[in-house]
């Protein structure tokens, strides 16, 4: 078959000078893509020419939205942080309150069963004990005051780690 008989012969050829090293970029990333070099080349013009042309000042209002919403989405956490510690508050008090009562209900049992009572009322007043001092050590071990501590930390730094993804580049 001739020179011309290819379909790419009949195709626009236009001879481009590339920069030192730019070669064996396109190359590897050709290799990487399993396509030929021009068609990586061709690829990559084509997603160049794709995307919209946006001027500076386009682009420039983009940022300032982008980190007008940042500014909200900062503000709605700051005042979700506001309310978990104030029902932070709430269930601490609440957990004091079944800490109180499941000792409340221990001294109880202990009285009835230093009394002389009937063997159902012992049993039951066993049982009751037993139930309050697993209730009372399943709300010692937990800390809900830290866990709150914790997530916050969370969420603090992935905020610090969003702020620094959209902040300019330092000079």
């Amino acid at each position: 078959m001739a020179r011309g008989d290819y379909p790419s012969a009949k195709q626009d050829q236009f001879v481009l000078r590339l920069p030192d090293g730019m070669r064996e970029q396109i190359k590897e990333k050709a290799e990487a893509n399993s396509r030929s070099m021009n068609a990586e080349i061709v690829a990559a013009i084509e997603a160049a020419l794709e995307q919209p042309d946006l001027s500076a000042a386009q682009l420039r209002q983009m940022l300032d939205d982008e980190r007008d919403m940042v500014t909200k989405v900062e503000e709605m956490l700051e005042k979700q942080f506001d309310l978990i510690f104030d029902y932070r508050g709430i269930v601490k008090t609440a957990n004091g309150h079944v800490l109180q009562q499941a000792s409340i209900i221990e001294s109880l049992c202990t009285i009835i069963l230093s009394m002389d009572a009937a063997p159902e009322v012992v049993e039951m007043a066993k049982k009751l004990s037993a139930a309050a001092q697993a209730t009372r050590k399943q709300f010692e071990e937990r800390d809900p005051v830290k866990e709150a501590a914790q997530q916050r930390e969370e969420i603090e730094a992935m905020i610090r780690k969003a702020d620094d993804l959209l902040s300019p580049p330092r000079k």
